[in-house]
């Protein structure tokens, strides 16, 4: 996810941030509805609005369920 091109020397900063690139993850992971790599789906989102928002949608249905 280009973490190397966003240095982040502040705090807790550098976790926070690996925290969500986990978070972002598991939601591409759970979603089951397009069969193609997780850098695949990540342009996909990034492109499609309604997309990111089923990825998001199926993301927090799969962390509520756990």
């Amino acid at each position: 996810m280009k973490e190397d091109a966003c240095p982040i020397y502040r705090g807790d900063a550098a976790q926070i941030l690996a925290t969500v690139r986990h978070m972002a993850l598991n939601m591409l992971r759970a979603e089951k509805g397009k069969s193609a790599s997780i850098r695949r789906k990540q342009k996909i989102a990034a492109m499609n609005s309604d997309y990111l928002e089923q990825v998001i949608v199926v993301g927090i249905t799969a962390a509520s369920e756990k």
